[in-house]
């Protein structure tokens, strides 16, 4: 392991006789007593632990006038100590990086208000900046090996994290690969008249400072990025984009993403984000406190003129058709509040027990597509307000999308118990809705928009790179306003988990 990094390790080498007491002299007396000293990887993660520290403590609970303080922290700074040793180094720093909360993006390059996006180069991943992915989703009429016609339904979801700070970056002299956590999460849902499942695929965790294995472009370069085997391979203007997965008989295929019939590759996204000031298009810009950026390609083909094949549990599928859709994401989290207000202070005012959303993407059957969310906090409501969104329609004039903004209600329907470990049924389980209804989901323009959402296969669970239980079902969305057409889309459901349920599983697997 230390041959990736000698420079890191001899400087590992001559600070360690005075490690216990740096980390004494950084107030944490019990982690110095009851914990072996890191190795390089764990003095890294920990330098970083101790700023985020005393960033949290400089915000003052106006309540109690005392610092504020990361739950937990002494249990996250020595599991952190435990990472060289460990046999799963990548998945004990997610896991340490989700139980810091509005911490985790700590010491980053923030897009904020201020930020100007600027294309062809905002296409490629911001190393410098904190959570961020690309999400490949797509809808594919097959042929089995008996002739039998159906359909599957695939997510691709290629992230990457800061494991550290720039601070502690430049202080430890790593280079960005090494600063980062990547991951891909994959399902494959199989929809045919004899046979219907989920496969998901193996754990793609790599962090390069542990030996792990990825590979990013740079502005003025073709779109790649690389996680383990899998990867994603476009142009400039990204689309044409190759998805590949290569997961053995589990899951494998390479598939191209192309523009929509009349749109040219640069012009086949629009901004979501913030709104403008006339509530129409989005700004492609989020705020505090999960500053980031986003938008979306809806309604992608895929390219069937090339040889087209996806093997699922060891049957391989011959593709005739398929649409998808496309996201880029940068979303972090803030210590900060919008307007640098006081409330809420992180850890303290956190919304608990219930903290998560349903967010949605239906490409309609007429080239129109809608995409929004629904937010949950503290308890689960089965009827929340459909808070967010954008509707999109081609200008063939033009070969742009013309979007506007969305909002209403959101009916969560036939909730279903789920295993919160996937592949452990005698784990403990947690509550996913399986339709979901919309109504008075409207724009300042433009007829109101409702319907019912509908998946294919009941379950759409799989668990990230931090045991965290999604669920993503592949939908078929029925019209019923009889102002719009049917379509199809995803429907996924995150942080249905109570926060408490979670944090005791996630501090008990960095405690083993």
């Amino acid at each position: 392991m230390y041959k990736r990094f000698p420079g890191r390790f001899l400087l590992f080498l001559m600070i360690l006789p005075i490690l216990p007491l740096l980390i004494v002299g950084c107030g944490n007396e019990k982690a110095s007593s009851t914990v072996e000293p890191p190795g390089p990887l764990g003095w890294a993660v920990q330098s970083h632990l101790l700023l985020a520290k005393d960033a949290v403590a400089a915000i003052v609970n106006r309540t109690t006038g005392e610092p504020t303080s990361i739950p937990d922290f002494d249990l996250l700074f020595e599991a952190a100590a435990r990472i060289d040793t460990s046999q799963t180094p990548a998945k004990v720093v997610a896991t340490i990086l989700a139980l810091l909360g509005r911490a985790s993006d700590f010491d980053c390059e923030v897009p904020d208000a201020n930020y100007s996006l600027q294309f062809p180069n905002d296409h490629h991943l911001h190393p410098t900046m904190g959570f961020e992915w690309y999400y490949a989703s797509f809808y594919l009429d097959a042929t089995d090996p008996n002739g039998a016609q159906g359909r599957i339904a695939v997510i691709v979801s290629m992230q990457k994290q800061r494991v550290i700070g720039l601070s502690t970056q430049q202080q430890l002299g790593w280079s960005d690969n090494d600063s980062m956590l990547f991951v891909n999460l994959v399902t494959a849902t199989v929809d045919f008249p004899e046979h219907k499942s989920i496969t998901r695929r193996s754990e793609n965790l790599q962090w390069p400072a542990a030996g792990g294995s990825a590979l990013y472009s740079a502005p003025g370069e073709l779109l790649y990025f690389e996680c383990g085997s899998d990867s994603l391979s476009g142009t400039e203007n990204v689309l044409p984009l190759a998805v590949s997965i290569q997961d053995g008989e589990n899951i494998s295929f390479s598939l191209t993403l192309r523009p929509p019939d009349g749109f040219a590759p640069e012009n086949a996204f629009f901004l979501q984000g913030l709104p403008d000031s006339q509530f129409v298009e989005g700004t492609g810009l989020t705020s505090y406190p999960v500053p980031g950026i986003y938008y979306s390609w809806p309604q992608v083909v895929v390219d069937t003129s090339l040889p087209s094949a996806i093997t699922i549990g060891g049957i391989p599928y011959t593709i005739n058709s398929g649409k998808g859709w496309i996201d880029h994401q940068v979303m972090m989290q803030s210590l900060k509040n919008p307007g640098d207000a006081v409330s809420p202070i992180p850890f303290t005012d956190d919304p608990a027990p219930i903290n998560g959303w349903c967010w949605q993407f239906f490409n309609l059957d007429n080239a129109d597509a809608f995409t929004g969310a629904s937010f949950q906090h503290w308890f689960l409501s089965t009827n929340p307000i459909f808070a967010y969104g954008y509707y999109v329609s081609p200008n063939t004039v033009l070969g742009t999308w013309d979007s506007i903004f969305i909002a209403g209600e959101m009916f969560l329907e036939d909730f279903r118990a789920f295993p919160v470990i996937v592949d452990d049924p005698s784990s403990s389980t947690v509550l996913f809705p399986n339709s979901w209804r919309y109504a008075n989901v409207q724009s300042i323009l433009g007829d109101p928009l409702e319907g019912t959402a509908t998946p294919w296969f009941t379950d759409g669970t799989f668990n990230g790179q931090a045991l965290q239980v999604i669920s993503e079902n592949p939908v078929d969305y029925k019209d019923t306003s009889g102002n719009h057409p049917d379509g199809v889309g995803f429907c996924e459901s995150v942080g249905f988990e109570r926060t408490d349920s979670y944090r005791m599983r996630a501090l008990d697997f960095l405690n083993r």
